[in-house]
């Protein structure tokens, strides 16, 4: 956190938002993968979403809302576990149920996640398209 402090241009966004060009940027704290709905837990971070979701939705009728989840979205391509060293997990879905209900509830434009690491790439749930942009690399 205080490393953040020090960049003018970098928010952190968990349980909040920023306005900033016309879009909402909404974030959800990082999650274990891929969490158990009943729990006391996901009921009160998802409480404390909705109701984020909900105050942008009375502001914002455009619906220009972009979803920033360090864990990918439960049961796409995007959360797939590709770790060579376990073939027990390989291929098994280790993303947020969290993040999807969220997703497929409010429909956010875009939503952004890099929680499964050797995964990048897209795949929509209903009109919201989620993307995995890979990780940072030098050039």
């Amino acid at each position: 956190m205080n490393l953040i402090k020090k960049y003018k241009n970098i928010f952190l966004a968990n349980y909040s938002f920023v306005y900033l060009k016309g879009y909402y940027f909404i974030g959800m704290r990082g999650h274990s993968f891929p969490g158990k709905v009943k729990s006391n837990a996901f009921r009160k971070h998802k409480k404390r979403l909705y109701k984020i979701f909900s105050k942008i939705k009375t502001e914002n009728k455009e619906g220009r809302v972009i979803f920033i989840s360090h864990n990918s979205p439960y049961k796409t391509k995007l959360d797939k576990l590709n770790l060579k060293a376990r073939k027990k997990f390989q291929e098994e879905h280790a993303g947020s149920k969290l993040a999807r209900k969220i997703i497929e509830k409010w429909q956010p434009v875009i939503a952004i996640s890099r929680h499964v690491h050797g995964r990048r790439g897209m795949q929509k749930i209903k009109r919201t398209i989620c993307v995995d942009p890979g990780k940072a690399r030098k050039r």
